[in-house]
């Protein structure tokens, strides 16, 4: 090392400091000025006894600091070096902030001893890392940051979760968001302009968040961690950038987002199964938005049952709308949210077997004809269960003919035993069936439908849900 260098030759010097004593000055201010590093010796005393000039331009130095200037103010100000701290033969690094720009300073510390193994005095050189520094600062940069959002990325993702998995975070919500039809944009318009968008959202996305709030890139969506957030407060938060995104019209395809939450209320959840809730959430609400490409299964069966069901076009919509609407005065998660709302969508996916000749039928159904109909939520249970983004909701579709009272099918469920989302489509799909026109009955007023609502509570209908869902379309509070 240098210091270790320059030290054997200051101990040779100021042992050998006789005769030509001024021409071995003249040297060693020579030699010390030469080396490119600042140089500062200390006496035994703690007094400056010597600096070169640039240690001079770095610590602003001058003779008249000579046998005053005390060696603890090395300690003081920027350099925040402790020297009764300091090893004999250690390497020290400094920060030293220089306007807009931080310089990094590696420092050799050295104790000089004579001939008589007394000791003469400490020694500093500094070397100036800066370049170095910044080379590795930008690779690690690099290395833990998403290259276009400038977002931490995946590899430091799971020790960030485990730093934020302590009890005094919790609740801690996790979000994740998604861009619809990115790979679409990045396959027409070019990876300039999905970039565009992505940097876009980032910068959207950071004036919501707080000060603790955690986002990380992650395979092409977007993570935030939110400690000390509940659900409802992630959920409201991601609605806001949803919203302020949508607004934008910078782009030359229509850019916006939708995400999904989970949270973390204690120890009893592991923080990865929160993460996958999240990313399993969102891919099921893109298949209810109309923005997303996935949007095209629901779509497609949509307009099936339009074509099949001419009269009761928009009932899928309608149902879905209300449903929604019932999770969030309920106060359902948005997991359950979601699974609520594509079952509204989806629930008469198995009529896709049925004749058409049948769903038309105004007369009444033949035994036979109305044993075909039964089938359905069946064969719409099998379609749900191949598709991963339906499988959650496939026992959903089996059940939603169950009734209140048991005397539903296919399974005969009762009560509490029939899942709540069940129960909440099985309400608004009865009201919106009721309020329009369809092959086998005329749509009765909006009066006379809460009139019925409330005579099937406690038989079809959940008798708790019925008086919530009719004060909701009263446009009353809860």
């Amino acid at each position: 090392m240098a210091g270790s260098r320059i030290a054997a030759w200051l101990k040779d010097q100021m042992g050998g400091l006789r005769g030509s004593k001024m021409q071995l000055l003249k040297t060693k201010k020579r030699i010390l000025d030469s080396l490119g590093s600042a140089v500062i010796l200390f006496g035994t005393d703690g007094k400056l006894m010597d600096y070169n000039e640039e240690a001079a331009r770095l610590l602003n130095l001058n003779r008249d600091y000579i046998g005053v200037l005390d060696e603890s103010f090395l300690q003081e100000g920027r350099l925040n070096l402790d020297p009764q701290n300091m090893t004999d033969g250690g390497n020290y690094e400094v920060t030293i902030p220089a306007g807009i720009r931080n310089h990094y300073y590696s420092i050799d510390f050295r104790s000089l001893w004579d001939e008589k193994n007394e000791k003469t005095g400490n020694l500093y050189v500094f070397h100036d890392i800066t370049t170095i520094k910044e080379l590795y600062n930008e690779l690690e940069k690099a290395a833990t940051h998403d290259t276009v959002s400038g977002l931490l990325n995946k590899r430091i993702l799971d020790q960030k979760l485990a730093d934020l998995d302590v009890p005094e975070n919790y609740p801690v919500s996790v979000a994740v968001i998604n861009i619809n039809g990115l790979s679409m944009v990045n396959s027409i318009m070019g990876m300039i302009e999905g970039d565009m968008m992505v940097k876009f959202v980032t910068e959207v996305l950071k004036t919501q968040l707080r000060g603790d709030d955690l986002p990380i890139r992650l395979d092409g969506e977007t993570v935030v961690v939110m400690p000390k957030t509940t659900e409802s407060q992630a959920v409201r938060l991601m609605k806001r950038v949803q919203e302020m995104i949508s607004l934008q019209v910078e782009f030359s395809m229509k850019l916006s987002i939708e995400f999904g939450a989970a949270v973390k209320e204690d120890d009893s959840v592991d923080m990865k199964d929160v993460l996958l809730a999240a990313k399993n959430t969102v891919r099921r609400k893109k298949m209810l938005n109309p923005d997303s490409p996935k949007n095209a299964v629901v779509n497609s069966m949509n307009s099936h049952f339009e074509t099949m069901r001419n009269g009761m076009n928009g009932h899928p919509q309608r149902v879905t709308m209300l449903a929604e609407d019932m999770c969030e005065i309920l106060g359902l998660t948005d997991e359950e949210t979601v699974e609520t709302k594509l079952l509204a969508a989806l629930h008469d996916i198995g009529l896709i077997s049925v004749p058409k000749d049948i769903i038309q039928k105004s007369d009444a159904l033949t035994d036979r004809e109305w044993e075909e109909v039964k089938k359905h939520p069946e064969t719409g249970c099998n379609i749900a269960s191949i598709n991963p983004e339906l499988s959650s909701i496939a026992s959903y579709i089996l059940a939603h003919h169950e009734r209140w009272d048991g005397t539903g099918y296919p399974n005969g469920l009762s009560g509490m035993d029939i899942p709540l989302p069940v129960r909440i489509v099985t309400l608004c799909d009865v009201y919106d069936v009721m309020i329009h026109d369809t092959f086998y009955s005329k749509a009765i007023s909006e009066e006379d439908a809460i009139e019925e609502l409330k005579r099937c509570s406690g038989s079809q209908l959940d008798p708790s849900l019925v008086p919530v869902f009719i004060r909701m379309i009263n446009g009353l509070e809860p």
